[in-house]
């Protein structure tokens, strides 16, 4: 998910996003996500907002056609724009930058741009230098001489290793060199934020898509105790939970209807609302009553009469819990009132 917001800048559009991202994990070895990243800046959601990946090195004979370090600043500075949302400092994206060209060096040890490295006499820039196969001269990858194989048997990653690693390293925010972050003065969001996102995405499900931006950003800026406890209290996470009224029949704009209930909007189950009782909340049950095992119905609350129990067979007829009598909702009355059983008195239904 932080890989997601990196490269892209938002969040993943609907829950089977993050379902079909799931195929790309192999517990056991972090080059999975590598893989999921190239996948990304080769998106078409990717290039059309950003273009594609620009050349982040490459060959010493094109230096002067195109400006490598300029295009890891751009870069860099993209990046951490799309994680903070604030405009990194300058200390910053030039040590994206640096992360980035020191990361080739693995590969590449005499790189050009490097203070003692050399020209070389390779013609690349296209194709992407990071992107070709690189061994050193024992072919295996290295720190050796940059040697570029005839034989594609190892690609790299299609947008380059250096755009991959830098949003690899963003993502799982390691640290480095005595336990400082990847990028100075930069704070970690994975504990926090995107925990927060995490959990919004796999509680809410397919919900997820009803939450607007500025609502899930709401979400994101505060503490993981805070943003939890609101998602429990959420419709787009209570309603997935709603099983009673799951068969019945839909009218637009959640409302529904059953021809022994009557009409009613379910939007923020488990309250519902009724067209002649009002506000409801769902305690839990079914709607049908067996008769021979004594088990059924189902429980609402108002804040009229308190809790009551019902059933298909049985409404407008109600079970008050309070009161241990029936009730009976008269809702062909105008104005709609009740009447209580043990009291022997009729009431208007406010």
């Amino acid at each position: 998910m932080a890989s997601h917001h990196i490269t892209l800048g938002y969040m993943h559009n609907s829950f089977s996003e993050i379902v079909e991202a799931q195929d790309f994990i192999i517990p056991s070895n972090e080059q999975w996500l590598k893989n999921y990243i190239d996948s990304l800046l080769n998106s078409a959601e990717y290039q059309s907002k950003f273009g594609q990946v620009p050349f982040l090195v490459g060959s010493y004979s094109q230096r002067n056609n195109i400006n490598y370090f300029q295009n890891r600043i751009n870069f860099g500075k993209q990046c951490l724009t799309n994680k903070y949302g604030v405009a990194p400092t300058y200390q910053q994206i030039n040590q994206a930058s640096t992360r980035m060209l020191n990361y080739w060096g693995s590969f590449e040890g005499n790189y050009w741009e490097f203070p003692a490295g050399r020209p070389d006499d390779n013609f690349d820039s296209p194709p992407r230098r990071d992107a070709l196969p690189v061994s050193d001269n024992n072919t295996t990858l290295g720190s050796g001489e940059l040697t570029i194989s005839p034989i594609l048997s190892y690609a790299g990653p299609v947008a380059g290793h250096c755009a991959v690693d830098l949003i690899f390293n963003l993502s799982r925010e390691y640290k480095f060199e005595g336990g400082f972050p990847y990028i100075a003065s930069t704070s970690d969001l994975r504990n926090n934020f995107y925990k927060i996102a995490v959990y919004l995405y796999f509680l809410m499900r397919e919900n997820i898509s009803q939450l607007s931006t500025p609502e899930l950003q709401s979400y994101l800026n505060l503490s993981f105790n805070e943003a939890f406890n609101l998602i429990l209290k959420d419709y787009r996470y209570t309603s997935r939970f709603n099983l009673i009224w799951q068969k019945s029949i839909s009218h637009g704009h959640d409302w529904k209807s059953e021809p022994w209930f009557g009409n009613f909007m379910d939007k923020y189950f488990p309250w519902i609302y009724h067209e002649h009782i009002g506000w409801l909340y769902v305690g839990g049950g079914v709607q049908a009553y067996d008769v021979e095992l004594k088990t059924g119905g189902f429980w609402l609350y108002a804040e009229t009469i308190g809790w009551f129990w019902t059933h298909d067979d049985a409404f407008p007829w109600v079970y008050l819990n309070d009161e241990k009598s029936w009730l009976y909702f008269d809702l062909d009355s105008s104005p709609k009132r009740y009447y209580l059983v043990n009291q022997n008195t009729w009431k208007v239904i406010k």
